[in-house]
Order: C-alpha cells, then structure tokens, then sequence
C-alpha cells in the first residue's frame, strides 16, 4: 500500500513539473502594457571610498549595488561612485560632488563634478544644472562640472553633442568645445577643454572595462553588468528561451537569498549583497535545470523583485517567477502533493518579524519542511508584495526600546487611580445660589492643584489624578444656555489646610437623590433651604448628616423654632430644618 501511494506521488509529482515546464515554454513574454510601467531608478554600481546616501532625511553609508531614486541626495566626500543610467549609460562621480534625483528620475548636478556617457542605442539624457536644463545626446561623453550658484557650470564635449536649454535660445555645444555660463547672468563663454587627469583616467578605465565585456545576449539596459556576468557564470542557448545564464556556483545556488528586501516608492525593492547579482533579480525571468539547477532568462524591463508572494499570519515568503510570470511551483500544491524538492528550493520563508530588515535575510532563512502543516496551510499566495512597514499599532513592529519612565518604552507606571481610596465626591453649587453659597464650594479648575491626603492606614501620601476632563452628565443648564462644568469641589487657590471634610477619606456619602431629580445636579444642605415635596407646601426634613460639610454656620449658631439656620450668609434666607435640602428647580 505505501509503495503504491509512494508512485502515486511521484507520478503527480512528474506531471506537475511537466505541465509547468510546457506552460512555461508555451507561454511568450508578458505584455508590456501588463508590466508595472514606472521609469527606472539609478543603480549605485561602484563606491570607491567614503560616499554617503540621504535617503528619507537620514545620512547612511552608500553601498553598492543599491538603488538611487527620486528624492535621494548622494555626496562624496573624499571617494568615487559609478552609477547605472536606466538606458545603459554610465556617470562616474568625482570627489566632493553632490548628486540629487529630481522627479522623472532627472539627474541633478549641484556642485563637483560627473563624466557622463551615454549609450548609443538609448535615448539620450537629460541634466539638470545651477545654469539651466542639459540634453546629452546619446552616443556621447561629457565632462560637467558645477559650483552652485557661486560659479561657472562647465561642460565639456569630448564625443557628441549637448545643448544647454532655457532662456531666449538653447545653447549648443559641440565636440572640442567648453561651454562656461554662470548661473545668474547665462551668458555663454568658451573654452578649450581641460587636459585629463586622475579623476578622468579613473572613469576612462571603468568605462573600457565594460564596453570590452559587451555582449549580444544581453539588452541594451544591462550591458553595464557583462563583464560581472562573464566572470561569475557562463551563457548557454537553452530552446525556447535562446540565451540563458547559468551561474557558476553550481545546483546549489538560489536566487533571491543573498541580500534584503527594502520598501521604496516601487513597492518591496530587493537589494543584493553582490553586485554583479543585480540584473538577475530586477530584469528577466528564471528557469530551473534538472542538472544544473536555476538558469536566468534575461529581459529589458526593469521591476523591483520578479517574484511570486505567499503571505502568513507569522511568515512572509517568495519564489522567483518563471517565464509565465508564475512561480515554477504553486506554493500551496507544492507544499501538498508537488514536488518538495524543487518546492523547498524556490520558496523562501521568514517570519515576519526579520522581513525588511537592512541586513542580510541569509541567516533567517527557515526550511519549508519543517514548519508545521497548520502553518503552511494558512499561507495565501499574491501576485503583489506584503503591505509596507509596518505602523505603530502593528503587532509585528519592531520597536526600539527607551530610557525607563519614558513613553512607551519603557517600564509601566504605578497606576495612582489603584491606591486611591474610595469616596463618594460631593455635588456642585446650584447656579442661583447666593453668592456666599457658590464661594465656599468653588468649581474645580484646570489650573488648580490636585489635592493631596493620606490614605486609609496612613502610609503614604497620594495625589489625586488631575481631572481636566469635564463631566457633563451632572451639568446645571442655565437660562442662556450654558453648560456649567461640575466636578468635585476643592479649596480655593491660597488657601491653607486640609481639603474639606466631605473630601476627605472615610467621609459619609451624601443622601442620595431620587431618580427624577438625576442629571439636575443636587444642592448642599442649607443651600436653598428645605426640600419641597411634590404636592405639599410643607417641608420635609432629613435626617442630620453624620458628618455635615464645613461650609456649614460656626457652632453655637442657633435659628428660631429650634431649626438650624442654612450656610448660606444672605441675611434674608429663610429658617431650614437641620440638614434639610430642597429639591432643586
């Protein structure tokens, strides 16, 4: 019985990878109008010494191979750089220049100064200078120097031809010729062009490097990585695909491994740890050899990783795409009944939490087969990329840690609301109370102090949590409409002692109000007088408190018929019964 189910897999295993072979050699190139159309960035090949990057305003090292796009700012302090223009051209960077990126990818010169040479085939390139907007035509090799706005823009033509654009009528410049033009007055002077010297020596070498490298298998856009091509594989005619490259590393090398994923305005870039790695993972398609394993298919058009997504709740992973723009291997059939071998050696799967990183993802690679059958199972496989970086409520942002007591990350804070002790807080003052009534419970302000008491056993001393925020389930509406903040009274500002007894630990909670008098506030006993009942013209007296609030007459007060006079100091407030209180409206 095994053994049958044993050939049954294996014989499924042999069509699939069949059926993707013959797909694969049916299906023609995708569509360019079905390919992401947005223009290309520069390519940083060579950095030769101290060279930095500004990228979404912060200054890092410049590495090569890497990305140089709209917005960036490269400057080299005391070293070199070589980048790629997208029509196969180069620009070689001197020392102390600064290069920046202006939307359409339009190569700015600030100050220093660039060797430009344009590929023959392409479609020429357009500058930008402190002087004014420049075309070098294709075919051609330019000498530009700047200083900004303090001096001369020079360009020299040794091959070819520029024009300089802007103001009444574009300035050509012609081959032996050294066009000088300051940027505030723009007008033209000439020159004789300067005599070589190590910087141009420098840039002629690397340029020679790779126009002896070229090589007919290649497009016009990737003639600049020929002669890393050359030395790390070799080319062989592979039907239907004509040339193809096969890497020199043997069946063990995988693409898509050696390097890391960064989010830039194309969505997930992937950036290589080799240079000479970088077409093979931005331009072309993938094979794979029985014998000799993955062999590149190349192409023109550029993209930012060609790959095919599978996403999970703790993982992220993906596989190179085929000729069919599809992964040789559909990640779920391959991770159920296809074939694991060819499977495990196309997907890549790390966990999410190491995805996007900026050092290399080689180390936190995990083997497919070893990842349990729930987890495989609940990938979803895409076309498009993993959303960006993650934001600050995503569980899987990696945050850095900071100093104790500060923000989020640090330790929590003792919650002071857990130590307070429990206390019923007194009502607010009507609004049409005597004056003297509204004086000796003032409204809490935001800018008062919180008060401060011990708790129950004495202990510590606790600070009441300033309450800025204003209740208005409780609020007294006012003739005009106004909405009267309450809150629990505290001492006026100056005034000394201890908070009022009512606000004091262990004070006895006020009588409650009925439920039809909620949300109409309630009066202190004495303020306005005695209760009024519903239906009576009598009054209705409570019971004394047990501990009446300090606003109260000094002892030894006394009012006729043995009632207790209220608290207010109006001289013309009636006789109340002790701790009586009259329903308020």
């Amino acid at each position: 019985m095994r053994l049958r189910r044993a050939g049954f897999l294996v014989a499924v295993a042999g069509l699939l990878t069949a059926a993707s072979a013959a797909s694969a050699a049916a299906q023609p190139w995708p569509a360019e109008s079905a390919l992401p159309s947005f223009p290309p960035p520069l390519t940083i090949t060579i950095v030769d010494g101290p060279v930095e990057l500004v990228r979404d305003g912060r200054v890092e090292s410049a590495h090569a191979p890497d990305v140089f796009d709209e917005g960036e700012r490269l400057v080299t302090n005391g070293g070199r750089a070589e980048l790629a223009v997208p029509d196969g051209g180069l620009a070689h960077v001197d020392r102390d220049t600064d290069l920046r990126v202006d939307p359409g990818v339009v190569l700015r010169l600030v100050a220093g100064r660039v060797i430009v040479r344009t590929s023959a085939e392409g479609q020429g390139l357009d500058l930008a200078t402190p002087a004014g907007a420049l075309f070098l035509e294709p075919g051609g090799e330019y000498d530009l120097a700047a200083a900004d706005l303090a001096g001369d823009t020079e360009v020299h033509v040794h091959v070819g031809r520029a024009v300089m654009r802007g103001g009444d009528r574009d300035v050509v410049v012609a081959p032996g010729i050294a066009l000088l033009m300051h940027p505030r007055d723009r007008v033209p002077r000439w020159a004789r062009p300067p005599a070589p010297d190590a910087f141009a020596a420098w840039a002629e070498d690397l340029a020679d490097e790779a126009e002896h490298a070229r090589t007919a298998a290649l497009p016009v856009q990737l003639q600049p990585w020929a002669g890393d091509l050359d030395a790390h594989g070799s080319w062989t005619a592979l039907a239907p695909y004509g040339q193809v490259w096969f890497p020199a590393a043997g069946r063990d090398w995988r693409p898509f491994v050696s390097g890391t994923w960064r989010y830039t305005r194309h969505g997930w870039t992937w950036i290589d740890a080799d240079r000479w790695a970088w077409p093979l993972h931005h331009y072309g398609r993938w094979g794979h050899h029985d014998v000799r394993g993955w062999y590149w298919i190349p192409h023109r058009q550029w993209g930012p990783g060609w790959v095919g997504w599978a996403v999970g709740a703790d993982h992220v992973a993906w596989a190179p795409l085929g000729w069919n723009a599809r992964p040789l291997v559909d990640f779920s059939v391959g991770a159920r009944i296809g074939p694991t071998g060819l499977w495990a050696s196309s997907w890549s799967i790390v966990p999410r939490r190491v995805f996007g990183r900026r050092d290399s993802i080689r180390g936190h690679l995990e083997n497919p087969q070893h990842l349990p059958g729930p987890v495989l199972g609940g990938f979803v496989s895409q076309m498009i990329g993993p959303r960006g970086p993650a934001s600050h409520g995503d569980r899987y942002a990696v945050r850095p840690r900071r100093p104790a007591g500060r923000g989020w990350g640090g330790p929590p804070r003792p919650d002071a609301r857990a130590a307070r002790p429990r206390t019923e807080e007194p009502p607010a003052p009507e609004l049409d109370a005597p004056p003297a009534a509204r004086e000796s419970a003032p409204v809490r302000r935001p800018t008062d102090a919180p008060p401060r008491w011990r708790d129950d056993a004495g202990a510590a001393e606790i600070a009441r949590p300033d309450d800025r925020a204003w209740s208005t389930a409780r609020g007294r509406s006012a003739a005009d409409g106004r909405r009267v903040p309450t809150g629990p009274p505290v001492r006026p500002q100056g005034a000394r002692g201890e908070p009022s007894r009512g606000d004091r630990p262990g004070a006895a909670p006020p009588a409650t109000v009925p439920s039809g008098d909620r949300g109409r506030g309630r009066a202190w006993e004495g303020a306005r007088g005695a209760r009024q009942t519903p239906g009576s013209s009598g009054t209705t007296a409570d019971p004394p408190a047990a501990n009446p609030p300090t606003t109260g007459p000094p002892p030894g007060s006394s009012a006729s018929g043995g009632q207790r006079r209220g608290n207010g100091r109006d001289s013309g407030a009636a006789p109340r019964a002790g701790g009586s209180r009259r329903r308020p409206g």
